[in-house]
């Protein structure tokens, strides 16, 4: 079902919507659940236009996907996702964030991904509960841990510039090295 399509009458622009006077509950349960499809849905198709792009333009690609204003640790997020999770095994009653937990799982074949995400969907886990999941099968690890800048023993402030900035691959919180 195409979401775009289940709106049920609200008028929307690029920065709102609104829903029409008089709208029923059903009505307004059903359009919620379709514009958190539209988030989702977003996140494949921006992953798929990349991927689309490095393959048919090359370099040149780059510089269009710059021009979006996403910063790129987020567009390589899409990416690397629509890239990990084949079409074929995704399930549209997931969220994104579902697949993207079994996409950043190592050494999972694409059958295993199938796997995961199908015992998902049946156990009807949240991202929390996959992730889990996965950890108590020994495939992820949080091993993230945060550190700060250390103060300048000459002039007493943080010196940002000399850590590098990564992100934990089982929550995606920011971790700072030296």
């Amino acid at each position: 079902m195409n979401p775009l399509a289940e709106l049920k009458g609200c008028k929307t622009t690029s920065t709102s919507i609104e829903p029409p006077m008089g709208m029923g509950y059903e009505d307004w349960r059903i359009v919620l659940l379709r514009v958190r499809q539209l988030g989702d849905a977003f996140r494949w198709w921006y992953g798929q236009l990349v991927l689309f792009g490095e393959a048919h333009y090359g370099e040149i690609a780059a510089q269009a996907v710059s021009e979006t204003g996403l910063d790129e640790e987020t567009i390589m997020r899409y990416r690397t996702v629509a890239e990990r999770i084949d079409e074929r095994i995704r399930i549209r009653e997931l969220s994104w964030s579902h697949h993207r937990e079994v996409a950043y799982t190592p050494n999972l074949t694409m059958e295993d991904r199938q796997e995961w995400l199908v015992r998902a969907y049946k156990n009807a886990w949240t991202v929390r509960e996959l992730k889990e999941e996965l950890e108590l099968e020994g495939l992820r690890n949080h091993k993230a841990k945060s550190a700060h800048a250390e103060e300048c023993g000459i002039c007493h402030r943080s010196h940002w510039s000399q850590i590098t900035i990564t992100v934990c691959q089982s929550c995606y919180e920011n971790v700072f090295k030296r």
